[in-house]
């Protein structure tokens, strides 16, 4: 793996938190700064896969990496947006966690094969399941930073605080170089006093692992996934697209104090 490649992951404990939106949205942000990406869809729904158009003729998908011993370079294809590959899922990967129960270091298998790989691009962003299974620790054992997407309702701390536990867990026994980079709220109300009180609330208790930046509800989103593209190319001056651009910008900012 290039050392200047970042690995993200993004992840949440709940569905329905924007997850699979922020992966490609995020990406999406990240080539308007002249970045490359590589998706990697680790969710065996899926959702990423079916919402970006492959141009090419599927074979591989990473759950044939994984398990299969097919080179990595032979699962990435092109998609309709500039300067974004994707590795594709399928629904095997539902079988994944079953078939590699028995491994050892089973923990370790995607890490395995991106460190193998020579990669080209800014950023590799992996999108996970709803759950904190054996494919979400495999996607953070692999990566250097998670995203944590949130949305704002009482159910939501307990998700949160259970993926943070995860990722120190890791952090501490598998992976010294994962760091949580930032909690995303998505899917935000702004007319709703609940919306703001959660968000006040989120911030007092993580503070600046809070992202300034949040997503609000937007039809454009739930459009241009329809659509199969990036809310900002669907409609540039909704408030979405807007704020995913922020988002990279922040996310940039936060990298540039890290170092």
């Amino acid at each position: 793996m290039d050392i200047t490649t970042e690995i993200i992951t993004i992840a949440s404990r709940k569905g329905g938190t924007g997850k699979t939106t922020t992966a490609f949205n995020l990406a999406f942000s990240l080539t308007e700064q002249g970045r490359e990406v590589l998706l990697v869809d680790m969710d065996s729904q899926a959702n990423l896969t079916s919402t970006i158009e492959i141009i090419e003729e599927v074979n591989y998908t990473i759950y044939d990496v994984i398990t299969e011993n097919v080179a990595i370079e032979q699962a990435i294809y092109e998609t309709n947006i500039k300067d974004i590959d994707i590795i594709p899922a399928s629904l095997d990967l539902a079988n994944l966690e079953i078939e590699i129960s028995d491994l050892e270091d089973r923990e370790l298998l995607l890490s395995e094969v991106i460190n193998d790989y020579n990669s080209n691009y800014d950023y590799i962003i992996i999108d996970t399941a709803p759950a904190l299974d054996l494919t979400t620790i495999n996607a953070l054992s692999a990566s250097n930073s998670v995203i944590a997407t949130v949305r704002p309702s009482m159910y939501s701390f307990q998700g949160l605080e259970q993926l943070i536990d995860l990722v120190n867990l890791i952090k501490a026994n598998i992976n010294p170089d994962l760091d949580l980079e930032g909690i995303l709220v998505t899917q935000v109300d702004r007319r709703t006093r609940v919306a703001k009180e959660f968000i006040n609330d989120l911030s007092n208790l993580y503070q600046d692992k809070v992202f300034d930046i949040s997503i609000s509800q937007n039809i454009a989103v739930v459009e241009a996934t329809i659509e199969g593209i990036p809310v900002y190319l669907y409609d540039s001056n909704s408030i979405a697209a807007k704020q995913y651009l922020e988002l990279a910008s922040e996310k940039n900012d936060r990298d540039i104090l890290s170092i």
